[in-house]
């Protein structure tokens, strides 16, 4: 019997890295974000489990390809209806049924992680291996941002009201305390579950090291938008 588990979180949120630092142990298999939409407009890779709509059919059909003891997979909260699930409670119980581990992860700074989204969909700047060599920035529409950081918010919420109601225990790893450069990730994940500890060469760089002004081309007139609703606390460098 393998131990299952899933990685519940927003977008740009550091789940790339931990997804590859987890599939980077000699005892753990990630497969990333499979229920995402690809360049083809297809997701699960074709597969005969989504014409069937069994997404758990799929996931066991990879995880068997693994000789390793541990499997699991990342969730984004976009992608939820693409795996069969669109209400999260449904998609938690369907997974703590089948004995899936939670790993839940969330960002503080909610104006940066948007930032990071929009320079990843708008310029293709996402996932680095290597030092960072450009300085990109892009125009924010404020209102179209409020409306994702506020979908992101609830998505963090109703996430953790779940798993505290139905008693499901779960590792919660912040981005900013977890992922900082002592990467008090790596031991978590591990102590989490109980892996002996290995030296992982991280597997990517930070993407967006800047403050916001420099990445955002109209910030006052994004932090002006957020401050009318009473955002203060989230326009953060």
């Amino acid at each position: 019997m393998k131990q299952k588990f899933v990685i519940m979180t927003n977008p740009r949120t550091g789940s790339e890295y931990l997804a590859k630092l987890l599939d980077n142990h000699t005892q753990v298999t990630c497969l990333g974000e499979v229920f995402s939409i690809g360049p083809d407009g297809e997701a699960w890779n074709h597969s005969k489990y989504k014409q069937q709509g069994d997404m758990f059919g799929y996931l066991d059909y990879e995880f068997s390809k693994s000789d390793k003891p541990i499997c699991g997979y990342k969730q984004i909260s976009n992608w939820l209806e693409n795996a069969g699930y669109p209400k999260l409670e449904a998609f938690i119980q369907a997974h703590h049924e089948r004995q899936y581990r939670f790993i839940f992860l969330s960002r503080e700074n909610l104006l940066k992680e948007y930032v990071s989204f929009m320079l990843m969909m708008q310029k293709g700047y996402g996932h680095i291996s290597e030092e960072q060599k450009q300085k990109l920035s892009v125009h924010l529409e404020p209102r179209v941002a409020y409306m994702y950081m506020r979908k992101w918010i609830g998505f963090n919420k109703r996430c953790k009201e779940i798993l505290n109601q139905k008693q499901i225990p779960y590792l919660d790893l912040l981005y900013e305390r977890d992922f900082a450069k002592d990467k008090k990730v790596k031991e978590k994940v591990f102590d989490f579950f109980s892996l002996p500890y290995e030296e992982i060469v991280d597997p990517l760089k930070q993407t967006n090291p800047y403050q916001l002004e420099e990445l955002i081309d109209n910030y006052d007139e994004v932090c002006k938008y957020l401050k009318d609703k009473g955002w203060e606390e989230h326009i953060k460098k």
